[in-house]
């Protein structure tokens, strides 16, 4: 058996195939007012999972011609380190899960300084995740003392 590789953008889009798919599957019979809901929100947890294994997927480093420079513009393409899994991990759960109180805060912080000298997306998700965190936090403090 051979061992394919498929391109990481396919994730979003197969996740919501297979969810939507597993929506039919477990509504059974249902009368179509509880089957839309059904497949719409199995298609959204299975894009949500696709998200996931998109940005948790390292890119293989794009082949470049000898004393070429990379651009900015190539991103993680250019060979440039993306972290280990846990670092790309906690880098997306602080951008996934910020709206949670004191939670977002938190795994934001731990994001922040598994990343803090790496040179690619996980750094820049992760500090966005935590300033996110922070808001919400904020924001719930202030609810909570009125």
């Amino acid at each position: 058996m051979e061992n394919r590789s498929y391109p990481r953008w396919i994730g979003p889009f197969l996740g919501t195939g297979v969810g939507g798919l597993l929506g039919v599957r477990v509504s059974g019979g249902q009368e179509l007012s509880l089957l839309v809901p059904t497949v719409l929100a199995c298609g959204a947890l299975g894009f949500v999972a696709g998200w996931v294994v998109l940005l948790l997927d390292p890119q293989a480093p794009h082949p470049r011609t000898p004393g070429s420079s990379p651009s900015a513009a190539e991103g993680i393409a250019t060979g440039v380190p993306t972290g280990t899994l846990l670092q790309r991990f906690f880098a997306s759960l602080s951008i996934g899960l910020f709206w949670l109180p004191v939670v977002g805060l938190v795994l934001g912080a731990i994001a922040v300084i598994a990343n803090w000298r790496l040179p690619a997306w996980p750094r820049t998700v992760s500090r966005i995740g935590a300033g996110l965190g922070a808001v919400a936090t904020g924001i719930c403090l202030l609810l909570l003392a009125k």
